[in-house]
């Protein structure tokens, strides 16, 4: 009898550690279709985009011009997003807008051209994250966060290994080359990633924590920080958002970034939102590509 209620007691302590074996790296998977699936209604978006930042680019650029010499004007900069084509495209408009001014838009938008719903385990990425799992040897663990239950997933892989997008999106400069292990905190309840921490070979690891914001049609990332424990890395990007017909969109966007001894601060508006209109052909063509 005793042998009988040392067993019980034996299995009652393990039950909790037996009942996440159902929780499988297939977590993942579940948490990019319902961040995919977020205001299902949205098909597709165009904004203005207002930044200081463009004209501190132009006066950069024309700095060596003669002082009489007219100055071509800030152009009007448009971002696209389409929900079927699973990305977004930011470009500069108006009559005089040359091909080294849209070069300058494209590489300072990379900045804040965040999809906040996709950036995280991309569903356009799923096959080619698939494949990166199967390589990796997957640990599994669980912990209670805030009265929370949360789900770490460690992947390593047996080699350093480029994962491109597999795992996070553009926007933000996170490693994709040699990485050598994976770290994944999920909660399984809110379907959402709080935190990924990856690792390099030969360098330290960095740690992305994300903070979420309930809104109509889901949880969307509010503020995502990646920090890396030696200091050198401090990179803080916040969103506020507004209501467009129903619909929740980002309004402001802020980037503080500090990187060893250089700091960098950004500031984006977003202006005129145009909600499931028709997008120029030319715009179409360049998202297919």
């Amino acid at each position: 009898m005793r042998l009988i209620r040392c067993l019980f007691l034996i299995g009652f302590c393990l039950w909790p550690v037996l009942g996440t074996a159902a929780d499988d790296i297939s977590l993942l998977e579940k948490v990019a279709r319902s961040s995919a699936a977020g205001q299902s209604g949205l098909q597709s978006y165009q904004v203005t985009v207002e930044t200081a930042k463009i004209q501190q680019m132009l006066t950069q650029m024309t700095a060596n011009l003669p002082a009489d010499a007219p100055r071509p004007p800030t152009p009007k900069v448009r971002k696209y997003w389409h929900r079927a084509r699973g990305e977004s495209l930011i470009r500069a408009e108006g009559g005089n807008v040359f091909p080294m001014m849209q070069e300058m838009v494209q590489r300072f938008s990379g900045e804040f051209a965040i999809d906040l719903r996709s950036f995280l385990l991309p569903r356009a990425q799923a096959e080619k994250r698939g494949q990166l799992i199967s390589k990796a040897s997957v640990k599994q663990s669980d912990n209670q966060v805030a009265n929370r239950r949360i789900v770490s997933f460690t992947l390593k892989f047996s080699e350093p290994t480029a994962i491109g997008k597999a795992f996070y999106g553009a926007g933000i400069d996170l490693p994709r080359e040699r990485v050598e292990r994976l770290v994944f905190d999920v909660d399984p309840e809110r379907l959402m990633v709080n935190r990924i921490e990856i690792s390099v070979a030969g360098n330290v690891p960095i740690t992305m924590e994300i903070r979420y914001r309930e809104l109509a049609g889901g949880f969307v990332p509010e503020v995502i920080r990646v920090t890396s424990p030696d200091g050198n890395l401090d990179d803080r990007f916040q969103t506020e958002f507004v209501e467009v017909e129903g619909y929740w969109l980002p309004e402001r966007q802020l980037r503080e970034t500090r990187h060893g001894d250089q700091e960098k601060v950004m500031e984006v508006l977003f202006r005129n939102y145009q909600v499931n209109a028709a997008m120029p052909d030319d715009v179409l063509r360049l998202l297919t590509q």
